[in-house]
């Protein structure tokens, strides 16, 4: 970590106070599809955003983008199913491969013992694995209102997200030391990462409510997080205008 990026010390601390507390899930929620569902929501984003803090501090600003991207898709994959349960939910598990019946898990596993004995390890990985995505990624974020998100953070980063050559005119101004990476960016992205958190959270806890008591939101760690955002907006704007 860039010793004198104080800014990117504060957003640890502030990730810290978080990813340290024990979440304890109740088994008996895993069994039933709402609830199994925002678990798996809510543990895949603590992860990603342990890992994002992990690599921040060894200086590695791609990968975190990447991680960003995902948080963001976690979050809004979740928003939208919220907003229609009863009606999303079971497209969602169909198309993740999470069948209702025996039966169908049955068929399921005479196709994959087929293929394995044929050895068309590519008819098993399109039989296992979506082709695509369940939904529109716009469409989603149009619905929950975060198109901001979408057009800004989401898109800027899908070149780096998908091994395309944007921004290399920056990198190799940075590793010249020309133009090294303003130190609002790396604590940005964390904190950016933390939001999308706190939407899965606040799902989490009205679906869990005995979730709350652990995961660490309260009043004063808000009250450091919205002042870190300032911050950083700040240093952002007189980066711009110098």
């Amino acid at each position: 970590m860039t010793s004198n990026n104080y800014l990117l010390a504060r957003s640890f601390s502030l990730t810290d106070a978080l990813m340290g507390n024990r979440i304890g899930i109740q088994h008996k929620d895993l069994g039933e599809q709402w609830p199994a569902v925002v678990v798996f929501h809510f543990l895949r984003i603590r992860q990603a955003i342990l890992a994002i803090r992990i690599i921040l501090d060894e200086d590695l600003y791609g990968p975190s983008i990447v991680l960003l991207r995902y948080t963001f898709e976690l979050a809004v994959n979740l928003r939208y199913l919220q907003l229609d349960i009863v009606d999303r939910l079971p497209k969602y598990l169909e198309h993740s491969g999470i069948l209702e019946s025996v039966e169908e898990y049955s068929d399921i596993g005479q196709q994959v013992q087929l293929l394995n004995e044929q050895a068309d390890y590519v008819g098993l990985s399109k039989l296992l694995i979506p082709g695509s995505s369940w939904e529109k990624l716009r469409k989603m974020c149009e619905e929950i209102g975060c198109l901001d998100h979408y057009f800004t953070m989401y898109r800027s980063s899908s070149e780096l997200a998908h091994s395309g050559a944007h921004g290399l005119g920056v990198e190799i101004l940075e590793l010249m030391g020309r133009q090294p990476m303003p130190d609002y960016e790396p604590p940005g992205i964390l904190v950016s990462a933390l939001v999308y958190y706190s939407w899965v959270v606040e799902i989490a806890c009205e679906t869990l409510p005995y979730l709350s008591r652990d995961i660490g939101l309260n009043d004063d760690w808000e009250r450091e997080f919205n002042l870190l955002q300032s911050d950083i907006s700040k240093a952002a704007r007189r980066h711009e205008f110098g």
